[in-house]
């Protein structure tokens, strides 16, 4: 790419093998998406020579801004400050106010939680009874879902859920999921001043936790697939969250074994299906099988780029039937 030939070719910076597209050079890390760059340099003095350095290079800024006690910065949309006692806040509320505008929900009334069990239903009971959205209600669950999934991934994690439901079921919307989609925002409300918070010193090391689901919306819905979450922090800052299904589903058994096709089609041999979860315990040591995978990326991250980390790693908030399986 041309940010990657910028800093590596002309100003000599190194692309770290673990971080992509992120830059250290002499007494300076760089984070580039598209053409919005971030770095962090160790003095006053390696600031002004990574820009004299970019000014060498041809390379045309807007300007710059620097990271102080009441200075914010934007960066991919968010905004990063920092006040007096150097507490590291990333947050999203100029974006979740435009999103509230764009939705004309600007004043709606806050709710507590992203989504509710009876909207669930609500969405399931349309289904099943073939209700379907007009054309301009399913442009608006789209949207919604959209803008949710930024949020998700950037500042606010814990409507991971809301968002998984809303995306899945956007090509079969029915008016009670318009009614989610409102829920959401008025959820957004409620959290419009959430924010990711990094305090120096303060819990240091890393914090683990996964947890599962196993087959969570079966008695809503009927939908018999298992979850997996997981959430990381460093000292007080999430770094990683993840909630997502898992291949594997898990099923109710009656005397005989439900047959339960693999995503190919196939079935073993003598008919029987090996894929699937046949409890609870299985399901957490598929998300703290996932968490560990992650959490071993994200130590190398570390390790490449300085902070202080190490081995071995501990994971947290693990069911005891599943202590066993993970140890041996």
């Amino acid at each position: 790419s041309a940010a990657s030939d910028v800093y590596k070719r002309q100003l000599g910076f190194k692309e770290y093998v673990n971080a992509e597209s992120v830059y250290v050079g002499p007494n300076t890390r760089v984070c580039n998406h598209v053409d919005d760059p971030f770095a962090i340099s160790d003095s006053e003095e390696a600031r002004a020579a990574y820009q004299d350095s970019l000014g060498a290079c041809g390379i045309q800024t807007r300007g710059y801004s620097v990271l102080a006690p009441g200075k914010p910065l934007d960066f991919l949309s968010q905004r990063i400050s920092m006040d007096s006692d150097n507490p590291v806040r990333i947050e999203n509320v100029g974006k979740i106010q435009k999103f509230l505008r764009e939705a004309s929900m600007i004043d709606c009334n806050p709710e507590t939680r992203p989504i509710t069990k009876e909207l669930v239903i609500r969405v399931h009971t349309e289904q099943q009874e073939g209700l379907q959205a007009s054309a301009e209600d399913m442009e608006f669950v789209s949207q919604a879902a959209g803008k949710l999934g930024w949020l998700v991934q950037t500042t606010h994690p814990s409507g991971a859920i809301a968002f998984c439901f809303l995306a899945s079921n956007k090509s079969k919307c029915v008016p009670a999921l318009v009614d989610a989609a409102k829920h959401m925002y008025r959820w957004l409300q409620g959290a419009l001043w959430r924010c990711l918070e990094m305090v120096p010193g303060q819990d240091p090391g890393w914090h683990i936790s996964t947890d599962s689901s196993w087959a969570g919306m079966h008695a809503l819905n009927g939908d018999c697939s298992s979850t997996t979450g997981v959430f990381i922090r460093h000292g007080t800052l999430p770094v990683k969250w993840l909630f997502n299904r898992q291949k594997l589903t898990g099923t109710n058994f009656e005397e005989d074994p439900v047959l339960v096709e693999l995503e190919n089609g196939d079935l073993n041999q003598d008919g029987r299906d090996d894929y699937i979860a046949l409890s609870s315990c299985e399901g957490e040591g598929i998300a703290a099988h996932d968490g560990t995978k992650i959490a071993l990326h994200l130590h190398y991250v570390a390790e490449e780029v300085g902070v202080q980390t190490s081995l071995p790693l501990s994971l947290i908030h693990i069911s005891e039937p599943t202590r066993p399986r993970l140890i041996s």
